[in-house]
């Protein structure tokens, strides 16, 4: 049978997302990929169901990438992008930076570079700004859209996805050719799309009503076309900076003959007369979108109330209150600013203090005297290459152990690496840096998946002169809270740097997990890690004129 010919036939059927009939039962091919950067894929606000099992196995294999090596594109609310893959920068609501996008009826949302597959994203209904209505996906002459509305309406090539009899949406399908999609049932829940190997989109938020959350993962291994879209087109970044960030490039509205939506879905997305069928290659306002109090009175809108329900963004979030204001003002929701804020401190950096339940709600493990130690194969003892740390923690009634294991630490005097008291101590050579990891294991020796690691760097300070300065690098924790005496930058990759600043004496080091003073506190670190069975940081010490340096650690969140 011809490929053509199956998915012809497919055309005009319902796919039941309980009963879904499974045309091809695929299995994640893992990826092996550095250890670097790799964000909370299942947030809300990123793939969220569409990164289960639930929906197909295949989005690991997908998502099992860093943030450097996975192209991640999210467009939220009215038009704003914070994230695109021809600028990789981190958000930060201080700088005030993220790009807009406004436009007319469909744009190419994304678009592989042979053609076999495409993304378009569809936007009116809010003059001046662009807000986003609806989705569609077409992957080698099989187009999937979705629709605003309560409850959202799914086609599948032309046809409308039945209800059933509690009025939800019923559309799940899953081709040969790798291509699977799941409507949504209501407007609380994902519009999910994936071609195996090539892409993984994610759309929600529909109760928004016209501001819905389009967040699309591609490898970048994947040829993609990258002029005349949203999320490649580096020209982007040469555009003028409008009053929400600055300008995607208006030539990713696609003209009317190459809109990928059918005419079924057009119908429902063109309601109400709306410019939203007009294809216009230019800005839906060439000067960028309104101030506050011009999109008020033009609506009718009361900009003092607006003012007040965005006003807790003013401070935290200032890159984002006068959007809220605009949104306020068009929208008229009382939601709008517990809506922004999230989305706003979801593209934020955060710190371990912003989320007491990591500190609270993590595995507790204690460092004990070493079965053996042999860190990079450095001795004293013989055997594997590692520190075998026993009766760590307790996990699912039982005992764990915790092995550290590098391919490039380099001991000073190996003799002294193991704990002292509860606490793990390496001693390290100076002029030298190396990657440690820690792993949780059985008894067996098999790695146990935890729910997640906190891993306190203690004691990082440095000689006279700057000698030996400590540096703690991360590139994969949830997040990193640094002592007011170390200094904290980023790097390439979302990795981040804690360098020590100051002068240490022996006589003010810690000697116990249970006992670490205010003081200590100034000169450590607290990393702390989501789900896995191994967590890994890197260290530095800058050269000293003799001796190695202590370096002192502990698995507990001390800092929280």
């Amino acid at each position: 049978m011809c490929f053509n010919c199956v998915i012809l036939s497919l055309v005009g059927l319902a796919f039941a997302r309980d009963d879904a009939i499974s045309l091809l039962q695929s299995r994640a091919v893992v990826h092996s990929h550095s250890n670097a950067s790799q964000p909370d894929w299942q947030h809300k606000w990123m793939f969220n169901t569409c990164a289960s099992d639930a929906f197909h196995p295949g989005w690991r294999a997908l998502l099992n990438y860093s943030e450097e090596e996975l192209g991640y594109c999210r467009c939220w609310g009215s038009g704003h992008c914070s994230h695109v893959p021809f600028d990789q920068r981190p958000i930060s609501h201080k700088e005030e930076r993220h790009y807009q996008h406004n436009g007319v009826g469909a744009s190419r949302y994304a678009k592989a570079a042979d053609g076999s597959w495409e993304i378009q994203i569809f936007q009116c209904g809010c003059e001046p700004l662009g807000c986003q209505v609806g989705v569609a996906v077409k992957v080698q002459g099989v187009t999937v859209e979705v629709s605003m509305e309560n409850p959202p309406r799914c086609f599948v090539n032309g046809v409308e996805q039945p209800q059933n009899q509690y009025g939800k949406v019923q559309g799940k399908g899953d081709l040969p050719n790798g291509f699977h999609w799941w409507c949504p049932e209501s407007p609380n829940e994902d519009f999910c799309a994936m071609y195996e190997g090539q892409f993984l989109s994610n759309t929600n938020m529909w109760y928004y009503h016209s501001n819905v959350n389009q967040v699309t993962g591609i490898p970048r291994s994947v040829a993609v076309q990258e002029a005349g879209t949203v999320c490649y087109d580096s020209s982007s970044a040469n555009n003028p900076e409008i009053l929400f960030g600055i300008e995607i490039s208006q030539t990713a509205i696609v003209p009317a003959d190459e809109v990928i939506f059918t005419p079924a879905a057009l119908a429902a997305l063109t309601r109400d007369g709306t410019r939203c069928g007009v294809q216009h290659q230019e800005p839906v306002n060439p000067n960028g979108p309104q101030t506050p109090e011009a999109t008020c009175n033009e609506h009718g809108a009361n900009l003092t109330r607006a003012q007040e329900v965005c006003a807790p963004l003013k401070d935290d979030h200032p890159g984002f209150y006068d959007d809220c204001c605009v949104d306020e003002c068009l929208r008229q929701d009382p939601d709008e600013e517990d809506d922004i804020e999230g989305m706003a401190e979801d593209d934020e950096p955060k710190n371990c203090s912003d989320l007491p339940q990591y500190c609270s709600d993590l595995p507790q493990f204690t460092l004990k005297q070493p079965v053996y130690s042999n860190l990079g194969g450095a001795g004293p003892d013989d055997g594997e290459a590692a520190i075998l740390y026993p009766d760590a923690g307790l996990i699912d009634g039982e005992l764990v152990d915790v092995k550290l294991t590098s391919d490039d630490f380099q001991s000073h005097k190996a003799a002294l690496n193991g704990v002292a008291g509860d606490l793990g101590v390496l001693n390290h050579q100076p002029g030298t840096n190396g990657t440690l990891t820690f792993t949780v294991v059985s008894k067996a020796g098999e790695e146990i998946s935890v729910d997640g690691m906190a891993i306190t760097v203690l004691d990082l300070d440095e000689g006279k002169r700057g000698k030996g300065r400590a540096k703690v690098t991360v590139c994969d924790a949830s997040c990193v809270e640094a002592g007011t005496e170390l200094t904290t930058t980023s790097v390439v990759g979302g990795c981040q740097t804690v360098s020590s600043s100051k002068h240490g004496k022996a006589d003010n080091n810690p000697t116990t997990v249970a006992a670490v003073s205010g003081d200590q506190k100034r000169r450590a670190v607290t990393l702390i890690y989501s789900a896995g069975s191994s967590f890994s940081f890197s260290i530095e010490h800058g050269s000293a004129s003799s001796g190695g340096r202590n370096l002192l650690f502990a698995l507990d969140p001390s800092l929280c």
